[in-house]
């Protein structure tokens, strides 16, 4: 069957009993998961635990700050977004504008979904971030996934690594180099709804690949 976009529970029991009668069975066991439908990304999933998201295009005026988030159980964890010029933290309020290009961290305590509206307006320049020497945090910058050879051609060569974060698993992705092969290789994908560190051999200009 089609399943939509959103949160579901799978229950497993060891007898047949409905979800209303698990009291009846021996024993039973449930998790939540979340489902996406890759053809429609108008929304930002959320794991539990640590989350580095991003939205991959500009977000419609008066749903673009952190209060998209506000329905989100961060377990009284701040909302961090990183300061590359002075290497600090800074915790987001909900007037804070939730930009493309920008990597957000946010906890969760359940699977989430987050709903964004992008702005349509088909007279924009693509978005544009400075990255300084050191690491930076970013986010992917369109709504199907690209190389990091491609994404990031507007800061190369000064790029060297690139490093994804695994919600589910909550670790690192493998490091993606600039020119490296294997699975170090650049030609591995980015993808919509992430955030990623950077680390940049000089200062430069990132430029978003869709507008």
């Amino acid at each position: 069957t089609t399943i939509d976009t959103g949160i579901y529970t799978i229950i497993a029991a060891s007898d047949p009993v409905d979800a209303l009668h698990l009291n009846n069975a021996s024993s039973y066991a449930m998790t939540s998961i979340v489902v996406i439908n890759e053809s429609v990304r108008n929304f930002i999933p959320l794991y539990p635990g640590w989350n580095f998201v991003s939205t991959p295009k500009k977000l419609q005026n008066g749903n673009d700050t952190a209060n998209i988030f506000s329905h989100v159980d961060t377990a009284g964890h701040s909302i961090f977004i990183f300061n590359a010029s002075d290497q600090r933290w800074n915790t987001m309020t909900v007037n804070d504008k939730v930009r493309p290009l920008d990597g957000i961290w946010i906890y969760s305590k359940n699977p989430a979904i987050v709903k964004i509206l992008f702005d349509e307006n088909p007279v924009q320049a693509p978005p544009s971030k400075h990255l300084t020497a050191g690491w930076n945090t970013i986010g992917f910058s369109a709504p199907v996934p690209a190389s990091a050879r491609d994404t990031l051609i507007s800061v190369q060569p000064e790029w060297s690594t690139l490093i994804g974060f695994d919600a589910v698993n909550q670790r690192y992705d493998t490091a993606i180099i600039n020119g490296g092969s294997g699975s170090y290789s650049d030609y591995r994908n980015m993808y919509p709804e992430m955030g990623y560190w950077i680390s940049m051999r000089d200062d430069d200009t990132l430029t978003a690949i869709s507008a």
